[in-house]
């Protein structure tokens, strides 16, 4: 999770975030509970969705500060305490 963070606290660039976070994505998937693998999830999406390069940016594309929002999201949601049964 410290890599995850890392885009949020400014250590990352969103590049090599998108780097990061795919590797985590693609290995570390099956660790997380439940509700963070959806959070998980929705993180890939926005990932998916991050264009680094403003000429090639649709409307569809998230920029450097929606990815950090997204990934600001995450770190929340997966910070929240369960939800008792």
């Amino acid at each position: 999770m410290p890599r995850l963070r890392a885009l949020v606290e400014g250590r990352l660039s969103p590049e090599e975030f998108e780097t990061v976070f795919l590797s985590v994505f693609r290995g570390e998937g099956d660790v997380f509970a439940e509700r963070e693998t959806q959070a998980l999830h929705e993180l890939f999406t926005s990932v998916d969705a991050y264009c680094a390069d403003p000429a090639l940016r649709d409307d569809r594309d998230l920029d450097e500060v929606g990815l950090a929002a997204a990934a600001s999201a995450f770190v929340r949601a997966v910070a929240m305490p369960p939800e008792p049964v």
